[in-house]
């Protein structure tokens, strides 16, 4: 039996019970071989058989309540390629382990590679494009289903409230040092 081993973000565990559940029901699964599901770093290694469809393992992910990590990168296609060569080009990007989805819209000469995130990436559907003979464009950037905006945004509110908060600290110690304590006695020690 050939499997191939693949690592990819996880969306939705609150506690490493999730993490448990979720390598639990992947590992029953017949496709995957082993598991394992971190909760601190949010991600899944799996090995499984060569021949189960990604999507399948997508399901099993979501069908125990979480959801794998996409982004989505688009591509212009140079007007000289024909059809034939633009489905051959899709063909292998479908091939491609980490790629989920591959469409073409022809009437405007652009594809849409849609991927697990940290397995793919531009650099790589560029590498198989051009591996096929095909040299695109880059048309717009990578959209990602919200997990690194969620992230920064928790990170950038625990850094305003750190701020929040210790901004009466800062003033009453800038109020010491110039003298002005009102009472005549150091909140802080001098220096």
């Amino acid at each position: 039996m050939v499997t191939q081993t693949i690592s990819f973000p996880v969306r939705g565990m609150n506690c490493s019970a999730c993490a448990a559940r979720l390598e639990n029901s992947l590992q029953r699964s017949g496709s995957v071989t082993s598991a394992n599901v971190n909760f601190a770093l949010e991600n899944a290694t799996l090995e499984f058989q060569n021949d189960t469809p990604i999507t399948k393992i997508l399901k099993l992910v979501k069908k125990t309540g979480f959801e794998v990590v996409t982004e989505t990168h688009q591509f212009s296609i140079p007007d000289e390629i024909s059809l034939q060569e633009r489905k051959a080009l899709q063909d292998i990007l479908r091939e491609t382990q980490g790629i989920i989805d591959v469409s073409i819209d022809n009437s405007a000469s652009q594809i849409s590679i849609v991927g697990i995130s940290k397995v793919i990436n531009r650099k790589l559907i560029l590498d198989v494009a051009l591996r096929s003979g095909i040299i695109l464009g880059i048309s717009s950037q990578v959209e990602n289903n919200g997990t690194s905006k969620k992230a920064w945004d928790i990170e950038f509110g625990k850094v305003v409230l750190a701020v929040v908060l210790a901004i009466p600290f800062f003033l009453m110690m800038m109020l010491n040092q110039l003298g002005l304590e009102g009472s005549g006695s150091y909140l802080f020690p001098p220096l």
